[in-house]
């Protein structure tokens, strides 16, 4: 068998964050501002997000940071009054309520379960990732679910996945897959920890200068890609 264990990130590759980040957002907006939100505020506020995720994932700002900047930014491009701070701690507990899959995502991992060594591995805050994986109905899918706020370091760190493997016994990074759909998380990341990587990108997106071991553009690309190199489907 060529993969023994699979590593699926979870936001963006099974999760639909983006349905998650709109509804919170959305809703938090409500709870704070009487008058209608800017019709742009989704592609705003992803923007900003990203950002800060990359600062956070090359270790340049901590969690607290990013929680409170990207709103503060947020605010200050639309020129709103209001505590970032609150605001951030409402749209968390929104958050946490959006346990949504992506299409097609536990029919998968029902057919791969018996067959390979699963865990989840997300870039996230505690709190906010347990309730929404406990949401989701994937839970039980997984061996180990490892989040970078309670693991003390974020992918790409070559750490959190060797957390990951220390936590299912697993002395070598031969035989396991990183599935995830970020080029900068979850493939950098795989490949600075000696992992065979398989990029999740529906939508076909160029690599750049990264070479991530396989690239699948479904889940169903991926299922047939691990019937045939794992050997035991």
């Amino acid at each position: 068998m060529k993969y023994h264990t699979l590593f699926f990130d979870l936001d963006g590759t099974l999760f639909d964050y983006k349905k998650a980040e709109k509804i919170a957002l959305q809703d938090t907006f409500k709870s704070f501002f009487t008058f209608p939100q800017p019709e742009d505020i989704f592609s705003v506020y992803h923007m900003i997000n990203a950002a800060c995720w990359e600062d956070y994932e090359k270790g340049i700002i901590d969690n607290r940071t990013l929680r409170r900047r990207r709103f503060a930014e947020l605010f200050e491009h639309y020129h709103l009054e209001g505590d970032p701070e609150a605001f951030s701690t409402r749209y968390l507990e929104n958050l946490s309520l959006g346990g949504w899959t992506l299409p097609g995502a536990g029919e998968l991992l029902e057919k791969l379960q018996g067959n390979f060594r699963m865990a989840a591995l997300t870039n996230g805050i505690g709190d906010v990732q347990k309730s929404r994986i406990s949401r989701s109905g994937l839970e039980d899918f997984f061996e180990v679910v490892v989040i970078s706020d309670i693991a003390g370091c974020a992918k790409p760190d070559r750490r959190i996945f060797e957390y990951t493997m220390e936590k299912m016994g697993i002395t070598s990074p031969r035989g396991v897959l990183m599935i995830g759909d970020s080029l900068s998380s979850d493939i950098t990341g795989g490949i600075n920890a000696g992992l065979d990587t398989c990029w999740f990108n529906p939508g076909h997106k160029p690599s750049g200068s990264l070479d991530p071991t396989y690239t699948v553009a479904s889940f169903d690309e991926l299922y047939l890609l691990l019937t045939d190199k794992g050997g035991v489907l």
